[in-house]
C-alpha cells in the first residue's frame, strides 16, 4: 500500500467539488492571440501599464502590467477570459484621430482660440483624469495621440459649450 487515502468525508469532497466548479473558465493563450495582443500594442503604442492607467475603473481586479507582461513573454501561457477580453476591449477603446477629426480639432482650436484644456477650463468642466496626465494630449493636433473613445467625446462637449459661449458653430468639414 502507497498510504495514500482512498476515502474522503462526503462533506469534504462535495466542498472541494464546489470550490473547483467556481473557479473561472481558462483561456489557452494561441500564438493567434499574441499576434492580437502584438498589433493592438503597436498600434495604440501604449504598453501594459499605460493602458491599465488608460482603463482605470474599467481594469478588473487581478489585471496587472506583469500579468499582461507574462502574456506577452510567454511566460504565462493561460489566462482568466475576464482579464484577457478586459485588456483587449481596453485596447479596442483606445482611438487615433483620423484625417478629418485632426482637421475638425485644428478648426475647433483656430475658431476658439483655445487648446484642449482651456477648452474644458473655458466650459467648466473638469478634465478627464485620462486627459490630465503628463503628455496624454500629445501630438493631438497632429493625429499622434491615442486617446480613450470616451474621451474624445468630452473633447467634443467641452468644445461645443465653448462653442456656444462665443455665439460660433461647429465646424463643417
Amino acid at each position: 500500500r502507497s498510504g495514500a487515502t482512498t476515502t474522503a468525508n462526503p462533506l469534504h469532497w462535495n466542498a472541494v467539488m464546489a470550490a473547483y466548479k467556481s473557479l473561472p473558465d481558462i483561456k489557452n493563450i494561441t500564438q493567434a492571440d499574441l499576434a492580437q495582443l502584438d498589433a493592438e500594442i503597436t498600434r495604440t503604442g501604449k504598453a501594459a501599464k499605460a493602458l491599465l492607467i488608460t482603463m482605470g475603473t474599467q481594469c478588473p481586479d487581478g489585471v496587472t502590467a506583469n500579468l499582461i507582461n507574462g502574456w506577452r513573454s510567454g511566460a504565462t501561457t493561460t489566462a482568466n477570459p475576464l482579464h484577457w477580453n478586459a485588456v483587449m476591449a481596453g485596447f479596442a477603446a483606445l482611438v487615433t484621430l483620423d484625417n478629418n477629426q485632426i482637421l475638425r480639432y485644428k478648426e475647433f482650436n483656430c475658431v476658439t482660440n483655445l487648446d484642449v484644456h482651456g477648452a474644458f477650463k473655458k466650459a467648466c468642466k473638469p478634465i478627464p483624469g485620462r486627459l490630465s496626465l503628463k503628455g496624454a494630449l500629445t501630438g493631438f493636433f497632429e493625429g499622434k495621440a491615442v486617446l480613450h473613445k470616451d474621451d474624445l467625446a468630452e473633447i467634443d462637449q467641452a468644445y461645443a459649450i465653448v462653442l456656444q459661449q462665443q455665439g460660433g458653430t461647429e465646424p463643417r468639414l
